[in-house]
């Protein structure tokens, strides 16, 4: 998780923020409780909906240059509820079919559709 973030968004991480990531990472069920880190996800996603608008959609993106060390925290921690589904299973279970999401869309904060994905790629060409 943390390299992904790092090559997709480099200017949020710094070490302190790094070291709160990892501590949310460490704890069970992290999407559920990102209000209790101090989390806004309509602020956080509104914010990245207007880096997007003005500077695109190509990774990596150079947010979080101008924030600060709270800010960045906040917004990988966002970031990271995005990516990640916190499964509750024991090892090696079978992962049962509804955790496996569609990419994530950061401009519309959408799933991207699979259809959708395949206009892309025949606009593309």
């Amino acid at each position: 998780m943390v390299q992904l973030l790092k090559s997709r968004y480099p200017g949020l991480l710094c070490p302190e923020a790094t070291e709160v990531l990892w501590q949310w990472l460490a704890e069970p069920f992290q999407g559920s409780n990102l209000t209790e880190w101090g989390v806004d996800g309509d602020l956080c996603s509104s914010f990245l909906s207007s880096y997007i608008a003005q500077h695109g959609e190509s990774y990596p993106y150079t947010i979080g240059e101008d924030m600060s060390i709270d800010e960045k925290t906040k917004m990988l921690l966002y970031l990271s509820s995005k990516y990640l589904v916190d499964v509750p299973s024991g090892h090696n279970n079978p992962l049962e079919k509804h955790f496996f999401w569609r990419p994530w869309r950061p401009l519309t904060d959408s799933y991207i559709q699979v259809r959708e994905r395949e206009r892309e790629r025949e606009r593309e060409r």
